[in-house]
């Protein structure tokens, strides 16, 4: 087994030039997960994978589907514009910043899953299921069950992000500019000397007491995504990862990672 591994990691070496080969220069960053990350570079065109296989499955996007849904709001009029705040029920919520009012900037840094239910009712299902196969993410489907928010049979690959997310980057989409503009500000994460970081977190897994999930409850995480983009003066680089398996697997755990990963490559 070592010398079958010793073999892979030479042959990885010969086979780029003296450099390692992506699984093996990545596979330290995601230490202790088994994860995926599909990197693509705008300018070049060419992208940059670890574990292709994982990052060709689809997943339940989890609260990176805030993007699209915040989009789809956007676009309808369900959300009148960035700052129209949706007024909190009263309902108290496991995590505290859930338990006030919110705008669509705050609840998606938030990721407030009450507020993007109410964006799921103002939209009514059929035209959300629509806009998903307009905008062609993931399988685009639903599913007809009733489910709690996130619990649905919506799925989306990591590649399937990157290219999404592209279009959205470029402004291909089939939507307003505006809605676009609006969206690509909100997921401003920061500000470095290097660069401008966009993205949004992903978190789904099950109760501690093993019970079916209640919104906004407790989790004992088992995949963790982180979706966006860098982008630096006229360049930019999609990204998606997933992470599974190994200690808490969140969508912080895979922000962690891409930002270890982007921080390696001089781009943030």
């Amino acid at each position: 087994m070592k010398l079958f591994v010793l073999l892979t990691v030479v042959f990885g070496l010969i086979a780029g030039e003296g450099k390692a080969a992506p699984s093996v220069r990545l596979a330290k960053f995601f230490a202790g997960h088994e994860g995926a990350l599909v990197l693509y570079d705008v300018q070049r065109k060419s992208y940059e994978r670890y574990r292709p296989e994982q990052g060709r499955r689809r997943f339940r996007p989890q609260s990176t589907r805030k993007i699209v849904e915040g989009l789809i709001g956007l676009e309808t009029g369900a959300i009148p514009d960035v700052d129209h705040r949706f007024p909190w029920d009263g309902t108290r919520h496991f995590f505290e910043a859930h338990n006030r009012d919110h705008s669509l900037r705050t609840a998606l840094a938030a990721s407030t899953n009450w507020y993007f239910e109410r964006v799921h009712a103002k939209v009514g299902k059929p035209e959300l299921a629509r806009r998903l196969r307009q905008l062609r993410y993931g399988n685009a489907t639903l599913g007809d069950r009733p489910a709690l928010y996130g619990e649905d049979e919506l799925r989306i690959s990591a590649e399937e992000q990157v290219e999404f997310l592209l279009r959205l980057y470029q402004l291909h989409l089939p939507l307003s500019r505006r809605s676009m503009d609006v969206m690509r500000e909100v997921m401003h994460y920061k500000t470095t000397e290097k660069g401008i970081l966009r993205g949004k977190t992903g978190t789904g897994g099950h109760t501690k007491d093993g019970k079916p999930r209640r919104p906004d409850s407790e989790m004992v995480a088992t995949l963790g995504w982180y979706v966006g983009w860098v982008e630096r003066g006229e360049r930019a680089w999609i990204f998606a990862a997933n992470i599974t398996g190994g200690e808490n697997p969140t969508g912080v755990k895979a922000r962690e990672i891409v930002e270890a990963i982007l921080r390696s490559k001089g781009l943030l």
